[in-house]
């Protein structure tokens, strides 16, 4: 599960919110004002600043697509349909 924990003054984290969810991943937010950056904890990763998030979220988006265009059952599905 991906924690995003977030000032409230970071306008990026409705931005974040909305990409994760669209990944379909399970994630908690949490706007916290007792720390200076936001920051992500994904499967003992830990993400902290604007920028690395960013970054990170880029990867995980490309990630998920590859698998979803990489899944075994991929064309289980359309096998007769042509």
């Amino acid at each position: 599960m991906i924690t995003l924990t977030y000032p409230s003054e970071t306008k990026e984290a409705a931005t974040w919110e909305e990409r994760i969810k669209t990944m379909s991943l399970p994630y908690q937010a949490h706007e916290q004002n007792d720390i200076q950056e936001p920051e992500i904890v994904d499967d003992g990763k830990h993400i902290q600043g604007v920028a690395a998030i960013e970054t990170y979220l880029n990867g995980l988006e490309i990630f998920v697509a590859s698998w979803y265009e990489d899944r075994c059952d991929l064309y289980e599905y359309t096998k007769g349909l042509d």
